[in-house]
């Protein structure tokens, strides 16, 4: 038998602001950053100085009974905390959420902050050829003829 608390998923977010707008703090050069916790364990401190993206994203995808597998019943539950500065992708974390965990992000002032895991710097000639095969897929599903110069 379910219990209520059984039947209610859900998980939180804590958004608290800091006490300054901006990037950096000019005086102490103190950057804005996200503090990352789940369940009170510390995930990643995440900032960038200066100028660019700093984004923190809960995904939770449910897909339809057809698309699962016949062992996965639940559903899809991602933390990302990644960014962009000066046309690099930057990652501090990837992490698989649970139903139940508290997810906390607080936004403060920092000295300093973790290096991100991983980067990936923007590639224009790959980029414009994912374009073009996208585009030539969606051609071929709407049944389209293209033609290229």
């Amino acid at each position: 038998m379910s219990t209520e608390a059984d039947q209610c998923q859900f998980l939180q977010l804590h958004l608290k602001l800091g006490s300054r707008a901006g990037a950096v703090n000019a005086d102490t050069r103190e950057i804005i950053a996200f503090e990352v916790f789940r369940n009170n364990e510390r995930l990643c401190v995440a900032g960038l100085a200066d100028f660019g993206v700093l984004t923190a994203i809960l995904t939770w995808v449910a897909r339809s009974p057809e698309e699962l597998e016949p062992e996965d019943t639940s559903p899809d539950l991602f933390l990302h905390v990644g960014g962009l500065k000066d046309e690099t992708h930057l990652n501090w974390t990837d992490t698989t959420i649970e139903v139940g965990d508290e997810i906390k992000i607080h936004v403060a002032e920092a000295s300093a902050v973790d290096a991100p895991t991983s980067e990936r710097r923007r590639d224009p000639a790959k980029d414009l050829e994912d374009k073009k095969s996208y585009v030539r897929r969606m051609a071929k599903e709407l049944g389209w003829d293209i033609r290229e110069p």
